[in-house]
Protein backbone atom coordinates (compact mmCIF):
# COMPACT_ATOMS: atom_id res chain seq x y z
CA UNK A 1 0.00 0.00 0.00
CA UNK A 2 1.58 3.25 -1.19
CA UNK A 3 0.35 6.23 1.49
CA UNK A 4 3.39 8.92 0.68
CA UNK A 5 5.05 9.84 -2.59
CA UNK A 6 7.72 11.81 -2.99
CA UNK A 7 8.51 13.53 -6.35
CA UNK A 8 12.11 15.49 -7.31
CA UNK A 9 12.17 18.07 -9.86
CA UNK A 10 14.89 20.21 -9.12
CA UNK A 11 16.10 21.95 -12.42
CA UNK A 12 15.29 24.32 -15.09
CA UNK A 13 11.30 25.67 -15.25
CA UNK A 14 10.45 24.03 -18.91
CA UNK A 15 11.34 21.02 -17.29
CA UNK A 16 8.87 21.45 -14.40
CA UNK A 17 5.87 22.86 -16.63
CA UNK A 18 5.92 19.03 -18.55
CA UNK A 19 6.13 17.76 -15.37
CA UNK A 20 2.78 18.66 -14.62
CA UNK A 21 1.18 15.64 -16.05
CA UNK A 22 3.49 13.70 -14.17
CA UNK A 23 2.47 15.24 -10.74
CA UNK A 24 -1.82 14.66 -11.92
CA UNK A 25 -1.20 11.47 -13.36
CA UNK A 26 0.51 10.03 -9.77
CA UNK A 27 -2.90 11.48 -7.78
CA UNK A 28 -5.30 9.93 -10.15
CA UNK A 29 -3.81 6.75 -9.30
CA UNK A 30 -3.35 7.31 -5.66
CA UNK A 31 -5.56 9.44 -4.58
CA UNK A 32 -5.56 8.28 -0.74
CA UNK A 33 -1.49 9.08 -1.01
CA UNK A 34 0.10 12.15 0.28
CA UNK A 35 1.79 13.88 -2.85
CA UNK A 36 5.34 15.47 -2.08
CA UNK A 37 7.12 17.56 -4.46
CA UNK A 38 10.42 18.84 -4.20
CA UNK A 39 11.12 21.82 -6.47
CA UNK A 40 13.77 24.81 -6.80
CA UNK A 41 12.67 28.13 -4.94
CA UNK A 42 12.07 29.85 -8.55
CA UNK A 43 9.30 27.32 -10.06
CA UNK A 44 7.73 27.45 -6.29
CA UNK A 45 4.92 29.54 -7.54
CA UNK A 46 4.00 27.35 -10.70
CA UNK A 47 3.52 24.27 -8.38
CA UNK A 48 1.83 25.85 -5.30
CA UNK A 49 -1.93 26.58 -6.87
CA UNK A 50 -1.87 22.72 -8.39
CA UNK A 51 -4.90 21.27 -5.77
CA UNK A 52 -3.30 17.53 -6.37
CA UNK A 53 0.06 18.46 -4.97
CA UNK A 54 -0.06 18.08 -1.06
CA UNK A 55 3.17 19.42 0.07
CA UNK A 56 6.10 21.40 -1.76
CA UNK A 57 9.62 21.27 -0.64
CA UNK A 58 12.20 24.09 -1.93
CA UNK A 59 15.00 22.43 -1.47
CA UNK A 60 16.42 26.38 -1.57
CA UNK A 61 15.22 27.00 2.07
CA UNK A 62 17.59 23.85 3.25
CA UNK A 63 21.57 23.31 3.40
CA UNK A 64 22.27 19.53 2.27
CA UNK A 65 22.54 17.63 5.66
CA UNK A 66 18.92 19.46 6.53
CA UNK A 67 17.49 18.65 3.00
CA UNK A 68 18.17 14.75 3.89
CA UNK A 69 16.67 14.89 7.35
CA UNK A 70 13.73 16.15 5.63
CA UNK A 71 13.53 13.62 3.18
CA UNK A 72 14.06 10.67 6.09
CA UNK A 73 11.68 12.60 8.30
CA UNK A 74 8.51 11.85 5.52
CA UNK A 75 9.41 8.17 5.52
CA UNK A 76 8.16 7.72 1.72
CA UNK A 77 6.85 4.68 0.43
CA UNK A 78 7.88 5.69 -3.01
CA UNK A 79 10.67 8.32 -4.40
CA UNK A 80 10.25 9.19 -8.28
CA UNK A 81 12.76 11.28 -9.54
CA UNK A 82 11.95 12.91 -13.02
CA UNK A 83 15.44 14.04 -13.42
CA UNK A 84 18.16 12.54 -11.69
CA UNK A 85 21.82 14.38 -11.08
CA UNK A 86 24.14 13.78 -7.63
CA UNK A 87 21.77 15.32 -5.51
CA UNK A 88 18.41 14.03 -6.42
CA UNK A 89 20.41 10.42 -5.81
CA UNK A 90 21.52 11.22 -2.54
CA UNK A 91 17.63 12.19 -1.79
CA UNK A 92 16.21 9.25 -3.01
CA UNK A 93 19.12 7.20 -0.96
CA UNK A 94 17.77 9.26 2.14
CA UNK A 95 14.03 8.87 1.61
CA UNK A 96 14.65 4.69 2.66
CA UNK A 97 11.54 4.42 0.54
CA UNK A 98 11.20 0.72 -0.74
CA UNK A 99 9.96 1.72 -4.07
CA UNK A 100 12.34 4.20 -6.40
CA UNK A 101 11.90 5.15 -9.67
CA UNK A 102 14.08 7.15 -11.89
CA UNK A 103 16.17 7.30 -15.40
CA UNK A 104 18.74 4.54 -15.59
CA UNK A 105 21.23 6.56 -18.00
CA UNK A 106 24.87 6.27 -16.00
CA UNK A 107 26.15 3.21 -14.29
CA UNK A 108 25.19 4.75 -10.28
CA UNK A 109 21.39 5.32 -11.61
CA UNK A 110 20.74 1.18 -11.27
CA UNK A 111 22.27 1.55 -8.01
CA UNK A 112 20.00 4.42 -6.61
CA UNK A 113 16.80 3.33 -8.20
CA UNK A 114 15.42 -0.14 -7.90
CA UNK A 115 12.62 0.89 -10.86
CA UNK A 116 14.30 2.71 -13.38
CA UNK A 117 13.47 2.89 -17.17
CA UNK A 118 16.72 3.25 -19.26
CA UNK A 119 16.52 6.96 -20.81
CA UNK A 120 18.89 9.10 -23.10
CA UNK A 121 16.94 12.00 -23.07
CA UNK A 122 19.59 13.93 -25.35
CA UNK A 123 18.70 11.77 -28.04
CA UNK A 124 15.12 14.17 -27.86
CA UNK A 125 13.54 11.00 -29.56
CA UNK A 126 10.34 12.01 -26.90
CA UNK A 127 8.66 15.08 -25.12
CA UNK A 128 10.26 15.55 -21.80
CA UNK A 129 6.46 15.18 -20.73
CA UNK A 130 6.77 11.76 -22.25
CA UNK A 131 9.77 10.50 -20.60
CA UNK A 132 7.91 11.84 -17.24
CA UNK A 133 4.95 9.61 -17.43
CA UNK A 134 6.89 6.77 -18.39
CA UNK A 135 9.05 6.96 -15.08
CA UNK A 136 5.25 7.74 -13.73
CA UNK A 137 3.82 4.10 -15.02
CA UNK A 138 6.82 2.47 -13.65
CA UNK A 139 4.80 2.17 -10.62
CA UNK A 140 2.00 0.20 -11.67
CA UNK A 141 1.70 -0.02 -15.67
CA UNK A 142 -2.14 -1.87 -14.98
CA UNK A 143 -3.37 0.91 -12.77
CA UNK A 144 -1.37 3.87 -15.23
CA UNK A 145 -3.28 2.74 -18.18
CA UNK A 146 -6.10 2.25 -16.12
CA UNK A 147 -6.59 5.89 -15.19
CA UNK A 148 -4.52 7.14 -18.04
CA UNK A 149 -5.35 11.41 -18.64
CA UNK A 150 -3.61 14.02 -19.99
CA UNK A 151 -3.74 17.44 -17.62
CA UNK A 152 -2.04 20.50 -18.34
CA UNK A 153 -3.91 22.29 -16.50
CA UNK A 154 -1.74 25.90 -14.72
CA UNK A 155 -3.28 27.64 -11.96
CA UNK A 156 -3.12 31.09 -11.78
CA UNK A 157 -4.83 33.59 -9.34
CA UNK A 158 -6.53 37.01 -10.09
CA UNK A 159 -3.57 39.06 -9.48
CA UNK A 160 -1.74 37.40 -12.52
CA UNK A 161 -4.61 37.86 -14.81
CA UNK A 162 -4.72 41.77 -13.98
CA UNK A 163 -1.05 41.44 -14.79
CA UNK A 164 -1.39 40.08 -18.68
CA UNK A 165 -4.52 42.49 -18.62
CA UNK A 166 -2.91 45.58 -18.53
CA UNK A 167 -0.20 44.49 -20.57
CA UNK A 168 -2.84 44.18 -23.55
CA UNK A 169 -4.78 47.57 -22.60
CA UNK A 170 -1.56 49.59 -22.74
CA UNK A 171 0.04 48.37 -25.93
CA UNK A 172 -3.30 47.73 -27.13
CA UNK A 173 -2.84 44.32 -28.37
CA UNK A 174 -5.22 42.45 -31.01
CA UNK A 175 -7.09 39.45 -30.34
CA UNK A 176 -5.17 37.14 -32.10
CA UNK A 177 -1.62 36.85 -30.32
CA UNK A 178 0.96 34.83 -30.65
CA UNK A 179 3.59 34.46 -27.97
CA UNK A 180 6.95 33.60 -28.23
CA UNK A 181 9.64 32.91 -25.53
CA UNK A 182 13.05 32.01 -27.62
CA UNK A 183 15.09 32.08 -24.09
CA UNK A 184 16.11 29.04 -22.40
CA UNK A 185 18.45 27.37 -20.67
CA UNK A 186 21.85 26.69 -22.12
CA UNK A 187 21.47 22.62 -22.43
CA UNK A 188 18.39 23.05 -24.76
CA UNK A 189 18.28 23.11 -28.72
CA UNK A 190 17.38 26.46 -29.42
CA UNK A 191 17.63 28.89 -32.44
CA UNK A 192 19.77 31.70 -32.51
CA UNK A 193 18.13 35.28 -31.93
CA UNK A 194 19.00 36.55 -35.39
CA UNK A 195 17.01 33.33 -36.97
CA UNK A 196 13.65 34.00 -34.30
CA UNK A 197 14.04 37.78 -35.70
CA UNK A 198 13.71 36.55 -39.28
CA UNK A 199 11.05 33.89 -38.64
CA UNK A 200 9.00 36.51 -36.62
CA UNK A 201 9.08 38.95 -39.63
CA UNK A 202 7.55 37.18 -42.21
CA UNK A 203 4.72 36.21 -39.42
CA UNK A 204 4.46 39.65 -38.71
CA UNK A 205 4.29 40.65 -42.94
CA UNK A 206 1.67 37.40 -43.40
CA UNK A 207 -0.36 38.25 -40.61
CA UNK A 208 -1.13 41.82 -40.06
CA UNK A 209 -4.29 41.08 -38.21
CA UNK A 210 -2.26 39.44 -35.44
CA UNK A 211 0.20 40.64 -32.57
CA UNK A 212 3.16 38.74 -31.21
CA UNK A 213 4.53 39.29 -27.89
CA UNK A 214 7.94 38.21 -26.72
CA UNK A 215 8.24 36.95 -23.61
CA UNK A 216 11.36 36.91 -21.10
CA UNK A 217 12.60 37.24 -17.79
CA UNK A 218 13.56 40.65 -16.85
CA UNK A 219 17.19 39.51 -17.06
CA UNK A 220 16.98 39.22 -20.61
CA UNK A 221 14.71 42.60 -20.71
CA UNK A 222 18.12 43.65 -23.46
CA UNK A 223 18.52 40.96 -25.31
CA UNK A 224 14.66 41.29 -25.89
CA UNK A 225 14.68 44.74 -27.04
CA UNK A 226 17.19 43.81 -29.60
CA UNK A 227 15.25 41.55 -30.95
CA UNK A 228 12.55 44.05 -31.37
CA UNK A 229 15.07 46.15 -33.42
CA UNK A 230 16.11 43.14 -35.69
CA UNK A 231 12.36 42.40 -36.23
CA UNK A 232 11.80 46.16 -36.65
CA UNK A 233 8.12 46.70 -37.45
CA UNK A 234 4.50 45.65 -37.09
CA UNK A 235 2.54 44.81 -34.03
CA UNK A 236 5.56 43.38 -32.03
CA UNK A 237 5.70 43.92 -27.89
CA UNK A 238 8.16 42.56 -25.55
CA UNK A 239 6.71 41.37 -21.88
CA UNK A 240 10.10 41.17 -19.46
CA UNK A 241 8.73 39.71 -16.72
CA UNK A 242 9.82 40.83 -13.18
CA UNK A 243 7.34 39.74 -11.26
CA UNK A 244 5.33 36.18 -9.96
CA UNK A 245 6.49 34.00 -12.69
CA UNK A 246 2.40 33.48 -13.52
CA UNK A 247 2.35 36.20 -14.84
CA UNK A 248 3.91 34.74 -18.36
CA UNK A 249 1.30 32.01 -17.87
CA UNK A 250 -1.55 34.57 -17.46
CA UNK A 251 0.02 36.58 -21.24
Amino acid sequence: EIKKIIVSRTDKIGDLILSIPSFYMIKKMYPEAELIVIVRKYNYEIVKNLPYVDRIIRIDDFTHSEILDKIKYFKGDAFIALYNDSFVADLAKASKAKLRIGPHSKLGSFVTYNKGVWQRRSKSVKNEAAYNLDLVKKMDPEIFEKNFEINTTIYMGPENRVAAATFFSEYDIKDRVLVVNPFMGVSAKNLKDEEYASLLKRFVERNPDKSVIITSHISEEERGNRLLEMIGKGDVHLYANGGDLLNIAAI
